[in-house]
């Protein structure tokens, strides 16, 4: 079965933090790359962009170590996040707490997908794979209900969870401030580990999908 046919042209994640310039373009980036063969469309935002500007040298530099289209990185420009996008994703993930709370204040529909990056990947590792099953058998053919399915799951996770003692686990590192070389490296290290948990959580959903 093909991806298209698992996850439908509909399912969108959206990737949000602050100038669009570092981190969420970088997200963006990587996830369409292991998404490459279409399954799921991804999107990037700021909070506040800097109009005109695209990704910072850093980030693309970033981009090129990590083997990421340099193509899109040239003509990436910052988007402002717009309501519509927010209403429209069926998983958002923030840089950090300031962004998922920006998304939920735009539309509190979003509460139950809205999450950061890490939050995300510290909480789907928590899914059961027999619960994951149910939640994807229950939602039936559609793509978009199994994707809202299995987040849902993720959402209960945390509302069952209890948070980390230190909050600032769950937000990814700007590094816009200093433009340092090492806050860079921090802020992929930090990144890439989490949005590796977040495409093999989409893996499982789509194996859950292959058995039904």
């Amino acid at each position: 079965m093909a991806a298209t046919e698992i996850w439908g042209s509909m399912v969108e994640v959206l990737v949000v933090c602050t100038a669009n310039m570092i981190r969420s373009p970088l997200a963006e980036l990587y996830l369409r790359d292991k998404f490459a063969d279409g399954a799921i469309t991804v999107r990037s935002a700021g909070t506040h962009p800097a109009p005109g500007d695209g990704m910072t040298r850093r980030a693309r530099d970033a981009a090129k170590s990590l083997g990421l289209s340099m193509t899109d990185a040239e003509s990436h420009r910052p988007q402002l996040l717009t309501c519509e996008m927010v209403e429209q994703a069926d998983l958002i993930l923030g840089a950090s707490r300031i962004h998922r709370s920006a998304c939920v204040r735009m539309d509190l529909s979003a509460l139950g997908r809205a999450f950061t990056i890490r939050e995300f990947a510290r909480l789907s590792a928590l899914v059961d794979d027999d619960a994951l099953q149910r939640a994807v058998d229950r939602a039936g053919e559609d793509p978009s209900a199994r994707v809202r399915a299995a987040t849902d799951l993720v959402r209960e996770v945390r509302g069952t969870t209890d948070p980390p003692g230190d909050p600032t686990v769950d937000d990814v590192f700007d590094p816009e401030l200093s433009r340092r070389r090492a806050h860079y490296a921090r802020a992929v290290a930090e990144m890439i580990p989490a949005l590796d948990a977040a495409v093999a959580y989409a893996n499982r959903v789509r194996e859950a999908s292959l058995v039904r």
